[in-house]
């Protein structure tokens, strides 16, 4: 198979109240679904299910991988 390239674009959204933003970012573009990466601490803080009910309240379906690194370089 020939190489190929495949773009993603960025978009970082910072602050209180962003998450407004991001969801109507999202229906914006046409997105119905996202990738919550998290780490642990974060999981068991209770924030990304407060998020995640944000975004199911607006039709959006959350995909979530809790077990982010911080990996420093040598």
């Amino acid at each position: 198979m020939p190489p190929s390239t495949f773009c993603i674009p960025t978009i970082n959204k910072i602050g209180r109240g962003c998450l407004v933003d991001v969801v109507n970012l999202m229906k914006d573009y046409g997105y119905q679904q996202v990738l919550i990466v998290t780490d642990p601490f974060l999981m068991k803080s209770g924030l990304i299910e407060k998020i995640i009910r944000v975004f199911l309240h607006n039709k959006i379906k959350s995909h979530l991988f809790t077990d982010a690194k911080l990996v420093s370089s040598l």
